[in-house]
């Protein structure tokens, strides 16, 4: 067999294991992930101190649409005090769900109890940073729950925006596979303009006679924030075989320039 021919059979051999390699790479789980921190709060009605946020999404990081989308795992977690006369009747509040030492929140359980997530990464995004909220396509008022369409007059401390939202976050519980009873599950939304409002959501603590805990009737904090610098998903490392795949193409150049040269 002449040199030749075993360069070609090898080149052949390789950009097939090469494809292949491209094809069979696992899709890449993501991290939604965002604290206190990363935004300016206002306190509204009672005092939010402090709120973490961490979902992973079992599904490629693309444009597109994510609607109460797969997830392997979700943690969050408010915390703060409280004014007199909340339905809980609390002096202060420190939600965690999980609760310490529990297993992580499935999709299953999540969106089960009545929670939901929706968010959309605009077509063009440039997801080499991570996805910063300038990369998120505004959604249609039917992602929000109708309250915060049409405040309640009564509820004097909620605020609107005038932009459509980028990314609604509801924990809302209306069952408790525990049997526990909770005030404080979160509601998060995020607006196109840099603002944005954390606040309870509806949870009903008492299945058995039905008790509503309305929106923003324990906790309500107005956010604002930098669309552009806030990032809300971490870049997503590049797949072993993505960097497998680029050498074999730099070695498949150097072996075609060789043969050319010959």
């Amino acid at each position: 067999m002449s040199s030749e021919t075993f360069s070609h059979i090898c080149t052949r051999l390789l950009a097939g294991l090469l494809l292949a390699a491209s094809f069979t790479t696992p899709a890449h789980a993501f991290f939604v992930s965002f604290s206190n921190t990363d935004f300016n709060t206002t306190t509204a009605y009672s005092t939010v101190a402090t709120f973490s946020f961490s979902i992973e999404i079992s599904e490629p990081l693309q444009s597109g649409v994510y609607s109460n989308p797969v997830n392997a795992g979700i943690d969050y977690s408010v915390s703060g005090s409280l004014v007199s006369g909340t339905p809980s009747t609390f002096p202060a509040f420190a939600l965690h769900r999980p609760e310490p030492g529990a297993p992580a929140i499935t999709g299953s359980e999540f969106y089960g109890q009545g929670s939901s997530l929706q968010f959309e990464i605009a077509a063009g995004a440039d997801l080499t940073d991570g996805v910063q909220i300038t990369d998120l396509a505004e959604m249609d008022d039917f992602a929000l729950p109708s309250m915060l369409i049409e405040p309640d007059p009564l509820l004097s401390a909620v605020t609107g925006s005038s932009s459509s939202p980028v990314f609604v976050f509801n924990g809302r519980e209306i069952q408790d596979i525990t049997g526990r009873s909770r005030f404080h599950p979160a509601l998060l939304v995020l607006y196109s303009d840099g603002t944005g409002s954390l606040r309870n959501s509806n949870n009903i603590v008492n299945n058995n006679v039905y008790t509503e805990i309305p929106f923003g009737s324990e906790y309500i904090t107005n956010l604002t924030f930098d669309p552009a610098t806030t990032t809300l998903i971490a870049p997503v490392p590049v797949p072993a075989a993505a960097w497998l795949f680029c050498s074999g193409l730099l070695l498949l150049t150097g072996i075609s320039r060789r043969k050319t040269e010959t």
